[in-house]
């Protein structure tokens, strides 16, 4: 029971999250993010660790999309089948 939790993601506006009290009483701790939970006074180091290659984000990007296809974007999101698009401007 002790340990961490974290929940990624975000989840549906009005949801619960629940959990055993005798876990959270045993040590177990809850942690959440948004959006990566990073800092926007770090966002110049993040940027520096991906242009020196320390940390990879480009498998992270499934399309690739011109901004007249932005609605595609949205409907490949729905369906679950990309996990980030970029849209070019």
């Amino acid at each position: 029971a002790w340990g961490q939790s974290y929940v990624i993601g975000v989840a549906p506006h009005g949801s619960d999250v629940c959990a055993t009290p005798a876990h959270l009483m045993l040590g177990r701790h809850w942690t959440g993010c948004y959006m990566g939970g990073a800092r926007l006074d770090r966002l110049p180091e993040i940027v520096d660790w991906y242009m020196e290659r320390k940390i990879e984000l480009d498998s992270l990007i499934t399309h690739r999309l011109a901004l007249d296809q932005i609605n595609e974007g949205f409907e490949l999101m729905k369906r679950g089948e990309s996990i980030r698009t970029v849209i070019a401007l």
